[in-house]
């Protein structure tokens, strides 16, 4: 009702029925202690009890935002009635997911971009490649592990030239647990608009869109009881809050 008053210069109610003078005051007594929380044109109409949709929706915005925990006690703050709901399912994923991006640093990977649930990682061309995968894959189950133990958390993951699961990019390797591939790097664009280009076959293997292969690892969790539940490491939730 306060919102109709908030829109309409003239609110009626469902059955057509015209708010009454002592109604619309009412409301507008009441309304007027949020026009601290608007900026000074919403704050503005408001005191001067000038009805209109901008007015509506700044007074919405304003009264559904609260702060939200996460399982490790994370606050998103202001978050929306949507927004707070999702956070405890996906709060605790994006809080996994920073863990791991922390530990994968720690371990002197090269990070090079977080992309939705995948972590792009740039390694030597001329490594152990499958150790290398091993050890990534153990730092993002470990860490997704810590914040739900409770869950059975897997990984997927390979090597790429170019950021993507095309199969004409993937990078193998062979029994000496190094690349097969001796297709020399061409330049490469990536998200940054940069280009990158490499003929060094035993430089840097690289992640997503970089210069020899990608290591596209991201991790993926079910309820122990295999159902239809399940948790992927970061989604928008690490961008956020």
């Amino acid at each position: 009702m306060a919102l109709k008053v908030l829109r309409d210069p003239a609110p009626v109610t469902a059955k057509g029925v015209a708010y009454s003078a002592e109604s619309l005051e009412y409301f507008w007594d009441r309304l007027q202690p949020l026009a601290s929380g608007l900026d000074l044109k919403m704050a503005t109409a408001l005191k001067k009890r000038q009805p209109g949709k901008a007015l509506s929706f700044a007074v919405k915005k304003t009264l559904d935002r609260a702060a939200v925990f996460t399982i490790t006690g994370r606050m998103r703050a202001k978050a929306s009635y949507s927004a707070r709901r999702n956070t405890v399912f996906q709060g605790p994923a994006s809080d996994g997911a920073k863990l791991a991006l922390y530990r994968l640093w720690r371990a002197g990977f090269q990070v090079v971009a977080f992309i939705h649930d995948e972590v792009i990682i740039e390694v030597d061309a001329t490594c152990n490649l499958a150790a290398t995968k091993k050890q990534i894959d153990d730092i993002l189950v470990a860490s997704m592990k810590e914040i739900c133990p409770d869950l059975l958390i897997e990984v997927e993951g390979g090597y790429y030239r170019r950021w993507g699961k095309d199969k004409a990019d993937e990078v193998l390797f062979g029994s000496d647990n190094r690349s097969t591939d001796s297709t020399e790097a061409s330049p490469i664009r990536i998200d940054t608009g940069e280009e990158h280009a490499s003929n060094d076959t035993d430089g840097v293997c690289a992640a997503v869109g970089a210069i020899e292969c990608v290591v596209a690892v991201h991790a993926e969790g079910a309820h122990a009881s295999q159902d239809v539940a399940r948790v992927d490491l970061g989604r928008i939730e690490v961008l956020q809050g």
